[in-house]
Protein backbone atom coordinates (compact mmCIF):
# COMPACT_ATOMS: atom_id res chain seq x y z
CA UNK A 1 0.00 0.00 0.00
CA UNK A 2 1.30 3.48 -1.10
CA UNK A 3 0.29 6.62 1.07
CA UNK A 4 0.60 9.46 -0.74
CA UNK A 5 0.24 12.98 1.28
CA UNK A 6 1.95 14.93 -1.58
CA UNK A 7 -0.61 17.87 -1.01
CA UNK A 8 -0.51 19.88 -3.70
CA UNK A 9 1.71 17.88 -5.90
CA UNK A 10 -0.31 15.24 -5.56
CA UNK A 11 -1.06 15.00 -9.49
CA UNK A 12 2.20 15.32 -10.49
CA UNK A 13 3.22 11.18 -10.13
CA UNK A 14 0.49 9.91 -12.72
CA UNK A 15 1.40 7.22 -14.92
CA UNK A 16 0.35 7.50 -18.44
CA UNK A 17 -3.51 7.71 -18.96
CA UNK A 18 -4.00 8.40 -15.55
CA UNK A 19 -6.61 10.95 -14.99
CA UNK A 20 -5.73 13.38 -11.77
CA UNK A 21 -7.44 12.92 -8.52
CA UNK A 22 -8.60 15.85 -7.90
CA UNK A 23 -8.45 19.14 -9.91
CA UNK A 24 -6.04 20.86 -7.45
CA UNK A 25 -3.80 24.51 -7.37
CA UNK A 26 -1.84 25.91 -5.21
CA UNK A 27 -2.55 28.59 -2.73
CA UNK A 28 -0.28 30.43 -0.60
CA UNK A 29 -0.61 30.81 2.79
CA UNK A 30 1.43 32.78 5.80
CA UNK A 31 1.27 33.42 9.05
CA UNK A 32 2.71 36.30 10.34
CA UNK A 33 4.77 36.01 13.82
CA UNK A 34 4.99 39.52 15.50
CA UNK A 35 7.50 41.04 17.87
CA UNK A 36 5.16 40.62 21.05
CA UNK A 37 3.31 38.56 23.39
CA UNK A 38 -0.17 39.80 22.64
CA UNK A 39 -1.87 37.14 24.73
CA UNK A 40 -0.88 34.32 27.35
CA UNK A 41 -3.49 31.98 25.42
CA UNK A 42 -4.70 31.28 21.93
CA UNK A 43 -7.56 33.31 20.60
CA UNK A 44 -9.47 33.44 17.58
CA UNK A 45 -10.89 36.44 15.84
CA UNK A 46 -13.53 37.01 13.53
CA UNK A 47 -12.96 39.64 10.65
CA UNK A 48 -15.48 42.78 9.87
CA UNK A 49 -14.21 42.97 6.41
CA UNK A 50 -14.10 38.98 5.50
CA UNK A 51 -15.69 37.41 7.50
CA UNK A 52 -12.94 35.27 7.97
CA UNK A 53 -11.50 33.81 11.08
CA UNK A 54 -7.77 34.99 12.18
CA UNK A 55 -5.97 33.09 15.36
CA UNK A 56 -3.29 34.38 17.63
CA UNK A 57 -1.30 31.99 19.18
CA UNK A 58 1.64 33.00 21.87
CA UNK A 59 5.29 31.51 20.99
CA UNK A 60 7.30 32.50 23.36
CA UNK A 61 7.69 35.91 23.40
CA UNK A 62 6.33 36.47 20.43
CA UNK A 63 2.73 35.82 18.82
CA UNK A 64 1.79 33.77 15.40
CA UNK A 65 -0.73 35.91 13.68
CA UNK A 66 -2.37 33.92 10.97
CA UNK A 67 -3.65 32.75 8.32
CA UNK A 68 -3.81 35.06 4.79
CA UNK A 69 -4.42 32.94 2.07
CA UNK A 70 -3.59 33.72 -1.68
CA UNK A 71 -3.88 32.07 -5.28
CA UNK A 72 -0.20 31.17 -6.40
CA UNK A 73 1.05 29.72 -10.08
CA UNK A 74 4.03 27.55 -8.29
CA UNK A 75 5.02 25.85 -5.28
CA UNK A 76 8.13 28.33 -4.79
CA UNK A 77 5.62 30.61 -2.33
CA UNK A 78 7.02 33.99 -1.51
CA UNK A 79 5.40 37.17 0.72
CA UNK A 80 5.71 40.18 -0.83
CA UNK A 81 5.67 43.45 1.44
CA UNK A 82 2.22 44.68 -0.30
CA UNK A 83 0.81 41.16 0.80
CA UNK A 84 2.12 41.95 4.09
CA UNK A 85 0.73 45.33 4.71
CA UNK A 86 -2.33 44.37 3.70
CA UNK A 87 -2.51 41.51 6.39
CA UNK A 88 -1.58 44.25 8.83
CA UNK A 89 -4.40 46.45 7.55
CA UNK A 90 -7.01 43.58 8.54
CA UNK A 91 -5.46 42.71 11.64
CA UNK A 92 -5.65 46.15 13.29
CA UNK A 93 -8.96 46.44 11.88
CA UNK A 94 -10.02 43.68 14.19
CA UNK A 95 -7.52 45.12 16.94
CA UNK A 96 -6.42 48.34 16.33
CA UNK A 97 -4.68 49.04 19.93
CA UNK A 98 -2.36 46.96 18.36
CA UNK A 99 -1.22 48.93 15.56
CA UNK A 100 1.00 46.33 13.90
CA UNK A 101 3.61 47.52 11.43
CA UNK A 102 5.79 46.19 9.52
CA UNK A 103 8.49 46.56 11.90
CA UNK A 104 6.99 44.27 14.14
CA UNK A 105 7.20 41.58 12.02
CA UNK A 106 10.02 38.84 12.86
CA UNK A 107 9.29 35.89 10.69
CA UNK A 108 6.72 34.83 8.23
CA UNK A 109 5.74 30.86 7.92
CA UNK A 110 4.73 30.60 4.38
CA UNK A 111 3.98 27.52 2.22
CA UNK A 112 1.28 25.95 -0.22
CA UNK A 113 -1.34 24.32 0.56
CA UNK A 114 -4.13 22.08 -1.71
CA UNK A 115 -6.54 24.22 -3.30
CA UNK A 116 -9.82 24.23 -5.35
CA UNK A 117 -11.16 25.73 -8.31
CA UNK A 118 -14.44 27.75 -7.63
CA UNK A 119 -16.17 30.58 -8.85
CA UNK A 120 -15.06 32.60 -5.47
CA UNK A 121 -12.89 35.68 -6.02
CA UNK A 122 -10.49 34.67 -3.12
CA UNK A 123 -8.51 31.25 -2.88
CA UNK A 124 -10.59 28.01 -1.82
CA UNK A 125 -9.25 25.27 0.22
CA UNK A 126 -9.20 21.31 0.27
CA UNK A 127 -11.03 22.11 3.32
CA UNK A 128 -10.53 19.20 6.49
CA UNK A 129 -9.75 16.27 4.11
CA UNK A 130 -10.35 14.06 1.39
CA UNK A 131 -9.22 10.50 1.04
CA UNK A 132 -9.12 8.42 -1.64
CA UNK A 133 -8.39 4.81 -2.16
CA UNK A 134 -7.21 4.31 -5.94
CA UNK A 135 -6.14 0.29 -6.12
CA UNK A 136 -3.26 0.08 -3.13
CA UNK A 137 -2.81 4.01 -3.32
CA UNK A 138 -4.13 5.89 -0.96
CA UNK A 139 -4.31 9.46 -1.29
CA UNK A 140 -4.53 12.26 1.13
CA UNK A 141 -5.47 15.92 0.41
CA UNK A 142 -5.99 18.19 3.77
CA UNK A 143 -5.15 21.61 5.49
CA UNK A 144 -6.04 21.38 8.39
CA UNK A 145 -3.17 20.22 10.79
CA UNK A 146 -5.49 20.14 13.51
CA UNK A 147 -7.34 17.40 12.52
CA UNK A 148 -4.14 14.86 11.89
CA UNK A 149 -4.49 12.43 14.15
CA UNK A 150 -8.19 11.27 12.67
CA UNK A 151 -7.09 11.66 9.66
CA UNK A 152 -4.24 8.87 9.80
CA UNK A 153 -6.58 7.01 11.85
CA UNK A 154 -9.13 7.22 8.11
CA UNK A 155 -6.09 6.47 6.15
CA UNK A 156 -5.05 3.43 7.97
CA UNK A 157 -8.41 2.03 8.08
CA UNK A 158 -8.27 2.47 4.15
CA UNK A 159 -4.94 0.23 4.23
CA UNK A 160 -6.25 -2.01 6.35
CA UNK A 161 -9.23 -2.97 4.07
CA UNK A 162 -7.16 -3.87 1.36
CA UNK A 163 -5.98 -6.79 3.47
Amino acid sequence: VVVDTRGPWANQALSEGDRPFWPIRFVKAFNLVVDRRLEDVAIALRSKNSSRQFFFVPRGDHTAIGTEYYDCDSPEATVSEIEIAAFLREINSLTPELNLTGADVCTIDCGVLPGIYGAAKAPSLIGSERILRKGRVVKVLSTKYTTFLAQARKVLEQAEALF
